[in-house]
């Protein structure tokens, strides 16, 4: 549920086979994502946006929560996750690709008939989306900079423990 471009948290005004923002809006997502599960909200509560999150983190967690904090720890959250898959189960880039029918079979009906996912385009996003997070764009896998730059050294050594960190 974090790679929705228009979930419940983004709102959206692009049609759905727009590829502009998408590395952003992604990037974003995921952090949002994050914060929800963390906090335990659902996510088919409609009508609430992430201010009234963060008004709710306040009142129930701690009222020195704010915005940054709850985006910061979604962030490494995100990354934490990366880093688990990347150790366990050996994830890199092949495995932030879509289905191949993406890509070779068309749409069959509908507004978008006949479309297909753009190769060329999904790598440039995921190129951005890895500069977003500071991940190496050949491999995927995390540096040793942009986990420290985000507060996770610990998770840094663990990966260049199982050698899989650039």
């Amino acid at each position: 549920m974090r790679g929705s471009l228009d979930g419940f948290w983004l709102g959206g005004d692009k049609p759905v086979n727009s590829y502009e923002d998408v590395p952003e809006k992604i990037y974003m997502g995921q952090q949002l994502k994050a914060v929800q599960d963390i906090l335990g909200y659902c996510s088919y509560v409609y009508g609430l946006d992430f201010d009234d999150w963060v008004a709710m983190a306040v009142a129930a967690i701690d009222p020195s929560l704010s915005k940054e904090k709850l985006l910061h720890a979604g962030l490494q959250a995100h990354n934490l996750e990366k880093a688990f898959n990347t150790i366990h189960a050996g994830f890199d880039r092949k495995d932030d690709y879509p289905c191949y029918r993406y890509y070779n079979e068309p749409v069959k009906s509908g507004p978008y008939k006949d479309e297909r996912l753009g190769h060329n385009e999904w790598e440039r996003m995921l190129d951005e989306h890895y500069q977003l997070h500071k991940w190496d764009a050949k491999t995927s896998l995390q540096t040793r900079e942009g986990l420290l730059e985000i507060g996770l050294p610990e998770v840094a050594d663990k990966l260049d423990m199982a050698m899989k960190l650039l």
